[in-house]
């Protein structure tokens, strides 16, 4: 009788021993998640400053596409303006020209 309980007892110290070893297991693993989980939130973190970032780059290009759609206009506009002005030079020196002949 002594024999089987020598052995029932090597088999619960072998299973005290595995579960100790589990525990630290489990402590390790719950390290790494806590690890895991603070570097998550730096990312988190980066993310949302890298989002409000953005959101001034969006609002800028945005004011950008503005100012240019403004300059587009003005340029348009001043190039129709050298147009008449080209044309009316060419009026102007056909007159000229037709006084000149008048005169000479």
């Amino acid at each position: 009788m002594a024999k089987a309980s020598d052995t029932t007892i090597e088999i619960l110290k072998q299973i005290r021993d595995g579960v100790a070893v589990s525990n630290q297991r489990l402590e390790a693993v719950e390290h790494a998640v806590t690890v895991s989980n603070r570097r998550l939130e730096g990312v988190e973190h980066a993310v949302v400053q890298t989002n409000e970032r953005m959101g001034v780059v969006e609002s800028t290009l945005v004011e950008l596409a503005q100012q240019q759609r403004f300059v587009t206009r003005g340029l348009r506009a001043l190039a129709s303006r050298d147009h008449r002005l080209v044309d009316e030079l060419h009026e102007l020196r056909n007159r000229v020209d037709a006084i000149e002949k008048r005169l000479t």
